[in-house]
């Protein structure tokens, strides 16, 4: 999986009503690319069995519902 780019970041914030300087995106960029990686190293067979969810919701750091 390639890397996403700062660029890409931007585009999407801005495309999403973000504002974000480029020191955020490249932070959002690396972090972004990282759960990618780690979501590209599943099973296809794993992959198959999660639906969407309709919402996510993120809470406190440290947080455990």
């Amino acid at each position: 999986m390639a890397d996403l780019s700062k660029e890409q970041v931007l585009e999407l914030a801005r495309a999403a009503g973000l504002r974000l300087d480029d020191v955020r995106a490249e932070t959002i960029a690396a972090r972004l690319t990282s759960v990618l990686s780690g979501l590209d190293g599943l099973p296809d067979e794993v992959m198959d069995t999660v639906g969407p969810l309709p919402v996510f919701t993120v809470g406190p750091e440290g947080q455990d519902d």
